[in-house]
């Protein structure tokens, strides 16, 4: 404090007062970053794992006490928590071969002779492409697509390939919960009538699409017949 005078000599008392504002550092919301932080779905029925006793959810963070990587998804009729899947990678275009279109295979075929190789792009794979399946890609043989190619002779073989195609073609697996148990191969020996089939990293035993045994037994069953028939045409009876 101190003294000071007006215009008219009058003494006046000054306070002078300063106030001590205690800036501390400010709190910022930062968001998280998210940035390589995997992106989980929830996965389909054939996927899911078997539940006893499923614990059920009306949102995703009902779940987030069983673990970070559990979400609530809408599976066999009502909404449980269930460990989500990374998101499928999207199919990379290919090039043709021999002027004939191609894509990745939805029933792919037995790769018997082919090692299991991860892949970026097909020209990891040539002659085969590289296809997504689950969070990672893998060479796979490829499905040409003979209806679209602008040569008349390939259109014309789509049937007949594609007929027999399928005593090679995989049939996808079971659920989680009835494939408890699946037996490993390496080739197809391992596997018959059944056929050796690549899923993800590993190979499984599988059914073919068409059995070859059916075909097998038909053709045969066929044959029969028609001798049967000949012989009974040209037999004579004697009275």
């Amino acid at each position: 404090a101190y003294n000071a005078t007006d215009k008219n000599n009058n003494t006046i008392s000054v306070v002078n007062s300063v106030t001590n504002i205690n800036i501390g550092p400010t709190k910022l919301n930062k968001r998280k970053n998210n940035k390589g932080k995997e992106l989980l779905i929830c996965p389909q029925e054939k996927q899911a794992p078997f539940q006893l006793i499923p614990t059920l959810c009306r949102r995703n963070r009902d779940c987030k006490k069983s673990g970070s990587e559990m979400k609530c998804c809408n599976l066999f009729g009502s909404k449980r928590c269930v460990k989500g899947v990374r998101k499928a990678l999207p199919e990379p275009p290919h090039d043709p071969i021999f002027g004939i279109p191609r894509k990745c295979p939805q029933t792919p075929l037995t790769e018997t002779f082919w090692e299991i190789k991860t892949c970026e792009t097909d020209a990891d794979c040539w002659p085969r492409v590289c296809c997504p399946d689950g969070d990672k890609r893998y060479c796979r043989t490829s499905q040409p697509l003979f209806e679209k190619s602008d040569n008349a002779a390939a259109r014309q073989l789509a049937y007949p390939i594609e007929a027999v195609s399928q005593y090679l073609q995989c049939t996808p697996a079971p659920p989680v919960i009835f494939d408890i148990h699946p037996k490993a191969c390496n080739t197809t020996l391992d596997c018959f009538p059944n056929l050796c089939c690549q899923e993800f990293g590993k190979r499984n035993c599988r059914p073919p699409k068409r059995s070859l045994l059916t075909f097998v037994t038909g053709l045969t069953s066929r044959i029969n017949i028609g001798v049967i028939k000949d012989i009974t045409e040209n037999l004579v009876i004697k009275r």
